[in-house]
């Protein structure tokens, strides 16, 4: 593990122990407002397909929007691990019923439902556990999310919701390490311009 390695794994910590520490009720309450916020912006508006996860722990609480996503008929597309080839898969999910529990016991699509091609996706929903105002993110260290934006359309609007806490002064980044477009907060939202060709 290198210098840069060991900073992120112990602002990951820090971040994630103060997000644990959140009452639920709050949690909740934020939750709901960083929702409306994604389904009433204009990336999301526009969107014919998206590309959101559910969420587990103490992240903010994506089953309003994914249900939103459904009744709104836009091509609900959420990620499988595929364990053997160490990436995301992803597929259309046409009920909430159909998700099962996969690994970490996050819900996720079944192995068998329609595979959707990373490139057809117009809006992503981005996990991280802590951002920056310069739209790096930190993930839960297996770099799953990078790889996967590698390959969608850089057309694509690439979204985070994360509570106040999680956003710091500056995310330690490598090469590698994708940025986000716009990161949504209980508080405020956050625009990012970037050139997608230098990360």
């Amino acid at each position: 593990m290198n210098d840069l390695q060991i900073e992120k794994k112990a602002i990951r910590t820090n971040v994630l122990n103060a997000r644990d520490a959140m009452p639920p009720d709050q949690r909740a309450r934020e939750s709901m407002k960083m929702c409306e916020a994604i389904i009433t912006s204009t990336p999301y508006l526009r969107a014919k397909s998206v590309l959101a996860y559910a969420s587990f722990g103490s992240e903010f609480d994506t089953s309003f929007l994914l249900g939103h996503a459904l009744t709104d008929k836009k091509i609900l597309i959420m990620p499988r691990v595929d364990k053997e080839m160490q990436q995301l898969q992803l597929h259309r999910v046409h009920h909430m019923d159909e998700l099962v529990a996969g690994q970490w016991g996050i819900r996720e699509p079944q192995i068998d439902a329609e595979i959707v091609m990373p490139n057809m996706i117009d809006f992503i929903l981005v996990p991280g556990v802590a951002f920056d105002r310069a739209g790096f993110r930190i993930g839960y260290g297996k770099g799953f999310y990078d790889k996967l934006l590698l390959a969608v359309n850089p057309a694509s609007t690439r979204l985070s919701a994360a509570f106040d806490g999680q956003i710091i002064d500056a995310v330690p980044n490598e090469v590698h390490d994708q940025r986000v477009d716009i990161i949504i907060t209980p508080t405020q939202k956050i625009l990012i311009s970037h050139d997608r060709k230098n990360h």
